[in-house]
């Protein structure tokens, strides 16, 4: 082979490496974000300290992660907590107060779109997982993009409280942001009742007694929302309740008579025409379009026909 061949060959060689170099290059370019450390959820950057998969807790284990939301529509992140059992498990949120793990998803802010790296599309939080089992626990910690629901919206809720041996939430309170609008119609949340979206509509419509068309509370329902044991059929109206008055209970008082709510609970004749104020169930599963859930701003939820 003369040198003029020689020549060729090599500079043939040496453009097969640098394109094989940038093929890899840009094909390692696409999967930069799949370790442990950094990934994608959708349209979330996300970043960690440490590994935050399949990791062994012995007391206590303390995370970074930052969320970059790269989207055209405003995100909320949500961190969940996969293990065999949440028995034990506490966290706290930037040095905040130790909670115990009740559920597996703890729920963080939401973030602006088109991620630019600055104060408002990035989000950079500390979670510490505690484990006051005598055990190691084996914990994976799965970030990703929080579902719109309304149920995840009602069980965070500051005017919401739990009813541990039932899991029901209930808002109570003089004034709480439970605002809905559903099929064009304003309604407020009772709360998630056996694994129901309760909702009472503020609109209210003359009627007798009608068990029948399942529009009533029950006054176990307008009790709990004053969320305070002193509170009976007797003293209700030396409290306040975000409940208004104006409409019949469901519980009846012997065969001619029912409760109504006005300025207390009282019994009245079932064929007195008072009002009523229309009742809705709503899948767990519904899912909110708009709103915060406040009056100005009510929740607006997909309607299911």
């Amino acid at each position: 082979m003369n040198r003029k061949h020689y020549s060729v060959l090599l500079l043939v060689l040496s453009v097969s490496v640098l394109l094989l170099g940038l093929s890899y290059s840009k094909d390692s370019s696409t999967d930069k974000y799949n370790n442990e450390f950094e990934s994608y959820d959708g349209n979330l950057m996300i970043s960690t300290s440490d590994n935050i998969k399949e990791v062994m807790v012995s007391d206590a284990i303390n995370r970074d992660i930052s969320v970059l939301n790269k989207g055209s529509v405003k995100k909320t992140f949500v961190i969940e907590v996969l293990t065999s059992s949440l028995d034990g498990l506490s966290y706290a949120i930037n040095d905040g107060d130790k909670l115990k793990l009740e559920d597996p998803v703890i729920y963080t802010q939401e973030i602006d779109a088109l991620g630019s790296s600055n104060d408002n599309d990035f989000v950079s939080v500390n979670v510490k997982l505690f484990n006051e089992n005598s055990e190691d626990v084996k914990v994976t910690l799965n970030v990703h993009e929080q579902d719109l629901l309304l149920k995840d919206k009602v069980i965070v809720d500051k005017d919401v409280y739990r009813e541990e041996e039932l899991e029901n939430y209930r808002y109570y309170g003089e004034n709480p942001n439970n605002y809905v609008k559903y099929n064009n119609k304003e309604y407020r949340i009772v709360g998630l009742i056996n694994n129901r979206l309760v909702l009472i509509s503020n609109e209210k419509k003359s009627s007798n007694y009608n068990p029948e068309d399942d529009n009533y509370l029950t006054i176990l329902d307008y009790l709990l929302s004053f969320n305070n044991r002193e509170v009976n059929v007797r003293n209700v109206s030396n409290y306040i309740s975000w409940l208004d008055n104006g409409y019949w209970l469901l519980d009846t008082y012997g065969d001619e008579e029912a409760y109504y709510v006005d300025k207390g609970i009282n019994s009245q004749n079932k064929n007195t025409l008072l009002y009523a104020r229309k009742i809705i169930k709503l899948d767990i599963n519904t899912e909110i379009i708009l709103g915060d859930g406040s009056k100005n701003n009510p929740y607006e939820v997909v309607y299911d026909g």
